[in-house]
């Protein structure tokens, strides 16, 4: 389907087993049938094949260039844009290679290597870094631009995103109204403190700064703050754990100007605050 065309040419020589070469084209949108919570999938794959040997030893070479594809998992909360990287594949595992994307308005780069039993993913060693990306990993949260460098790896089951991740602006200008939010945040609190359904996909480790690049521009407050957090948990139950420092700044409330000499939040359990 697509514009998936393959070509095999199979041939055996008594003794000398299977000796089969071919190659083609790919569309990527197969990769959602097999890809759990891959949610967008374009693009195309050039790849060649060769197989030889007697079987049980037969050995498989693929070696896959894809070009400009659009891809978006749905534990993730970005789309990556202009897709490019060379895929080499044995049954034993897969070389990933000059992976370069566009990510949130900014880069992306790396690779790695991830480990296979007969073409299954056991392990996974993967490195990933982002410059001038921009977005939005918390939902109550605005959209963060900034740089990370993290490292994706450990076996199948038990599989951590780790890594740094520094804040170059985070500016919040959605208007509050406070009633409003108090009665979406308890709500919000009550619903997300306990773990979602379904069993997490990875585990995260995530150390985030941002010196003195958050800010608040809205009818609450206008101050500026820094931050030294770390994100833990899993997909189905994040937390963090660190402070955030109120800067400078002033706060509204009833056509009052409060100037602020000193604020911190505090989080001492991943899930409280």
């Amino acid at each position: 389907g697509g514009q998936t065309d393959v070509v095999l040419a199979p041939s055996t020589a008594g003794k000398a087993g299977l000796d089969m070469r071919g190659g083609g084209r790919v569309d990527l949108d197969l990769l959602r049938m097999v890809v759990p919570w891959l949610t967008r999938s374009e693009g195309v794959a050039d790849f060649e094949l060769t197989a030889r040997g007697r079987a049980p030893n037969v050995e498989t070479v693929v070696y896959a260039r894809v070009m400009r594809a659009v891809m978006r998992h749905g534990a993730f909360p970005g789309t990556f844009e202009d897709v490019a990287a060379t895929i080499a594949a044995t049954q034993d595992g897969y070389e990933i290679l000059g992976l370069t994307a566009g990510l949130g308005g900014g880069s992306l780069t790396g690779g790695g290597r991830i480990d296979a039993e007969k073409w299954v993913p056991t392990r996974y060693d993967l490195v990933a870094r982002a410059r001038d990306t921009q977005l939005q990993w918390v939902d109550y949260l605005p959209p963060a631009i900034g740089d990370a460098e993290v490292r994706f790896d450990g076996p199948v089951g038990a599989l951590l995103l780790s890594g740094e991740v520094d804040i170059a602006d985070m500016t919040w200008v959605e208007r509050i109204d406070w009633e409003d939010w108090v009665v979406e945040y308890r709500d919000w609190a009550l619903v997300d403190s306990t773990p979602a359904e379904g069993d997490p996909l990875f585990g995260m480790d995530l150390h985030i700064r941002a010196d003195r690049t958050i800010e608040l521009r809205n009818n609450v407050a206008e101050p500026s703050g820094s931050a030294d957090i770390r994100e833990v948990g899993d997909t189905s139950r994040p937390g963090f754990t660190g402070e955030i420092q109120v800067e400078d700044g002033y706060f509204f409330l009833q056509d009052r100007e409060f100037r602020v000499d000193r604020g911190l939040i505090s989080y001492r359990d991943p899930w409280t605050w």
